[in-house]
């Protein structure tokens, strides 16, 4: 039986072929792979930052001591977001003092009377727009001069536009059928109608007159109602001059007081 041929490797080949070459192959050791470094790297302030002071305890030698300090270029975004907040939280605090006594705007107890009966069933109040001398929660008033005086130590409890808008709903819930509620409203179903608030004068004169105007609009996605805007203009007298907080703060809660009867006696209609 005849055995099968033999399987020729490089090794194999006959010299002065054209086959490999019988000269052994050489084979380079493979590199250990570089291990990475656990060392966090020094930020670019400490690195650019680092003088040689001569060490105390090896006379001769230099120890590397970063200074602990970096520029506003170098410093985080949470650092840069956070720095501003810081300054106008110590500037508050340096103005305003501990001493400021907080007044909430509310409606003057008993003027609510019999809960009048709407033709819609509910309203949701958007956000009352006031002028930009008025968003503040400084409280103040006009001298004589024309100028806006501040009255010390004395602040509402809430900025002007907020605390007009949660007072009214709660005024136009207390005292009428409808369901009413600030935005944004709390059900799944649309409210019916959307009641619309801009005060465009909301000031108290250094002789006792308070002066509050704008407009009211009453709007209608589903047009259940038919839409429309009415203006205000209320004025009341404040007998005690110059003006104290509570008597601005009563105010500011009896002409709230008529801006309610006044949008009531047109949705009653």
């Amino acid at each position: 039986m005849r055995s099968p041929p033999r399987r020729r490797t490089c090794r194999s080949w006959p010299s002065g072929s054209t086959g490999w070459s019988r000269r052994p192959r050489r084979w380079s050791r493979p590199m250990a792979r570089a291990r990475p470094s656990t060392k966090r790297p020094l930020p670019p302030c400490a690195r650019r930052a680092t003088p040689r002071v001569p060490s105390p305890s090896l006379p001769g030698r230099s120890s590397v001591r970063p200074i602990p300090f970096c520029s506003d270029a170098d410093m985080t975004p949470f650092f840069r977001l956070a720095a501003p907040a810081l300054a106008l939280s110590l500037l508050s605090g340096c103005v305003l003092g501990g001493n400021a006594v907080l007044y909430p705007l509310e409606t003057p107890t008993g003027t609510e009377t019999a809960q009048r009966r709407l033709y819609v069933s509910s309203i949701e109040v958007r956000d009352v727009l006031v002028p930009a001398y008025a968003e503040d929660s400084q409280m103040q008033y006009r001298g004589p001069d024309g100028g806006l005086v501040p009255l010390p130590d004395a602040q509402w409890a809430a900025p002007t536009g907020a605390a007009i808008t949660a007072e009214l709903a709660r005024a136009l819930d207390l005292a009428s059928t409808a369901s009413v509620a600030a935005e944004p409203w709390p059900l799944s179903d649309r409210a019916a109608v959307q009641l619309q608030v801009r005060i465009d004068r909301l000031i108290l004169n250094h002789d006792g007159r308070f002066e509050m105007g704008g407009q009211f609009a009453v709007a209608s996605v589903d047009e259940v109602v038919r839409e429309f805007i009415d203006r205000f203009e209320i004025t009341s007298v404040v007998a005690e001059m110059p003006a104290s907080p509570s008597a601005l703060a009563a105010a500011y809660g009896d002409a709230l007081a008529q801006l309610r009867d006044r949008i009531l006696t047109r949705l009653s209609r």
